[in-house]
């Protein structure tokens, strides 16, 4: 959904749910840029989500062809699978600055990332905070690795600045 302010998006998100009724699920699953955002949950309730989305006023609302509710609390039984998996390995605290997209801050407690790997699968992505972060952090020499732009293209909306300095790398090649 692009083209509304979040408090907007999570009415919208509200009301849909409250139109679908019953025990389903949909969440902003993404926030990519500013008034960029991906919802996530049952198909039915996304439905609904585009319709009053697109009566609200959003530029664009277009569904992302994935296999899942990512980033909501249909991902419960994955994320408790790999609790179980992350209780196997050790974390030692990093030698370098690691960014956790469920806070977009620095995380710096080896005992903390093994419980932030299981909750992003069950929270939402903050794309943007983390970006936003890095940049204040002077972390502003961005690489993207694969064939396409599409976080570069997210970054331009976050900072031109940093945008101008962003490298692609295609490692297709």
């Amino acid at each position: 959904v692009v083209g509304l302010a979040d408090d907007v998006l999570h009415a919208v998100v509200a009301d849909a749910k409250k139109a679908v009724g019953g025990e389903c699920v949909c969440d902003v699953a993404n926030y990519l840029f500013p008034q960029g955002r991906v919802v996530s949950g049952d198909k039915n309730v996304l439905e609904e989500v585009t319709t009053l989305a697109t009566a609200k006023g959003a530029m664009k609302c277009s569904p992302v062809a994935v296999s899942g509710a990512f980033h909501t609390s249909r991902m419960q039984s994955a994320k408790d699978a790999l609790v179980d998996v992350l209780k196997t390995v050790t974390f030692h605290t990093p030698t370098v600055p690691i960014y956790s997209n469920v806070t977009g801050k620095i995380v710096d407690d080896a005992a903390a990332i093994p419980e932030l790997l299981a909750r992003q699968l069950v929270s939402p992505v903050m794309w943007e905070s983390t970006v936003k972060n890095l940049l204040e952090d002077n972390k502003d020499e961005l690489y993207e690795l694969g064939p396409n732009t599409q976080i570069k293209s997210m970054t331009r909306r976050i900072s031109p600045e940093a945008w101008k300095k962003f490298k692609n790398v295609d490692v297709t090649k």
